[in-house]
């Protein structure tokens, strides 16, 4: 009996017992790296069916429900033209986006009468974003 707990004895001092917690081994994880932003590109202004000013979002739609659709209207026509320049003239969105930009921004006096200059009232990225609505809605 004697050589059996000595034998348990030294045959087990080698072993975890489940009261010992084991060690586990370190794993290092490696530093995360960053990386610069993209830079967005300076392209000059392209023609109409080439946008360059972004996604249609919903503020783009809902400034032009707020400050456009009076004249323009829903459908972008302004009335066959009457009321408004015609938003669905291909003649309209040939233009490029920095002149219809300067539209937006300055506005229009002419034969149809005449549109406020939004300039002072919408921010850069307001005027963009009723552009790229009325690029997307009305190009046919």
């Amino acid at each position: 009996m004697l050589v059996f707990l000595l034998f348990l004895t030294l045959g087990c001092a080698n072993e975890t017992t489940p009261h010992q917690p084991q060690s586990r081994p370190k794993v290092s994880t490696p530093a995360p790296t960053t990386k610069p932003a993209p830079q967005p590109s300076k392209s000059p202004s392209k023609p109409a069916g080439e946008n360059t000013v972004g996604l249609v979002s919903t503020a783009g739609a809902d400034t032009y429900k707020q400050y456009c659709v009076a004249c323009h209207q829903a459908d972008g026509t302004g009335m066959n033209g009457m009321l408004a320049t015609d938003l669905t003239d291909p003649k309209v969105l040939s233009k490029t986006d920095a002149v219809l930009l300067e539209t937006i921004r300055k506005g229009v006096v002419g034969n149809k009468g005449q549109m406020p200059a939004w300039g002072a009232t919408l921010s850069d990225s307001q005027m963009k974003g009723v552009l790229t609505y009325i690029r997307v809605t009305f190009q046919k």
